[in-house]
């Protein structure tokens, strides 16, 4: 989605500068004005920034801040970690717990 509505926004501003006919230039203009009021710190939205990270297709790249970028790592490396704690494992048992579990009781062969 960020992608897609920098695409639009840097074409519309190519185009604003370039456009010499009356009408069509105050289209542009408030073609542009418009998309910056609706997309002004879309990278802040917890969704798309969220979901724009895990997508492997873009990542970093549809970001043009640093810090909103830190943010929603934050956030899910947080929710991740809250789901791994939160996880009941075989034996009944969370999280750490499991694993310290896991290694006192020896594990019966399948042969």
């Amino acid at each position: 989605m960020f992608i897609l509505c920098q695409g639009m926004q840097r074409v519309t501003a190519e185009h604003q500068t370039r456009v010499t006919t009356g009408k069509v230039k105050e289209l542009v203009d408030a073609l542009c004005a418009s998309m910056d009021r609706k997309f002004h710190r879309m990278e802040y939205n917890t969704v798309l920034s969220e979901t724009t990270i895990l997508d492997t297709r873009f990542k970093k790249l549809a970001f043009n801040d640093n810090r909103a970028v830190d943010e929603a790592l934050q956030r899910i490396t947080a929710a991740a970690a809250r789901f791994s704690q939160s996880t009941p494992l075989p034996g009944g048992h969370e999280g750490e717990e499991a694993a310290e579990h896991e290694q006192e009781e020896p594990q019966a062969s399948a042969v």
